[in-house]
């Protein structure tokens, strides 16, 4: 009787170590998507001031006389 309580009992432990370990393994898969996710969101906008500061300045470029384009051009 008593080796058949100690049976369970470690069935039991081992059973909830299983979950444990489902729940540290999609914690941690839930977390490397997150810090994917984050390293997109910092590249998409990295990207985007980049494009912004490029359309800026050819703007400011188009603005000035003909001669002054050239010699931004050349540059």
């Amino acid at each position: 009787m008593e080796v058949l309580y100690e049976t369970e009992k470690k069935q039991a432990a081992i059973e909830q170590l299983k979950r444990e370990k489902h729940w540290y393994a999609m914690g941690s898969v839930l977390v490397g998507c997150i810090l994917l996710l984050l390293v997109l969101l910092f590249f998409l906008l990295w990207r985007a001031v980049r494009q912004s500061k490029k359309t800026a300045s050819w703007a400011s470029a188009s603005a000035l006389p003909a001669t002054s384009m050239i010699a931004w051009v050349a540059c």
